[in-house]
């Protein structure tokens, strides 16, 4: 299994006051078909749960994610060995601007 994550909170490297949603973009670079498990939570709540299937090539979009300015922490899990056929792709809005855009290389990874 792999694990990726990516945390923002206020003042952090990923500063969520700036935050008002996000785009999930999750990529199969690799020759082989995985599933992907999906969480955004809150420290209060958990805000989105998806389970997504990428064949080889696959792209799955997760659109317009609340984060609503407050700390957030996005958790996906795959059931692949390694990390390196998952791409990642995370479009921070605010007021649907983009604000930046991080990938599986800003994400915290456990293969």
């Amino acid at each position: 299994m792999s694990v990726f994550r990516l945390n923002s909170a206020p003042y952090e490297k990923i500063d969520c006051r700036y935050i008002e949603s996000a785009d999930l973009t999750i990529t199969n670079n690799g020759g082989e078909e995985f599933d992907v498990l999906v969480e955004l939570e809150t420290p209060h709540n958990v805000i989105f749960v998806g389970l997504f299937h990428l064949a080889p090539g696959a792209v799955a979009v997760a659109p317009n994610l609340p984060t609503n300015y407050g700390s957030f922490s996005l958790l996906l899990v795959t059931n692949l060995n390694n990390h390196h056929p998952t791409g990642v792709t995370v479009h921070v809005k605010n007021h649907g601007a983009l604000v930046a855009l991080f990938t599986q290389e800003d994400c915290i990874r456990m293969s």
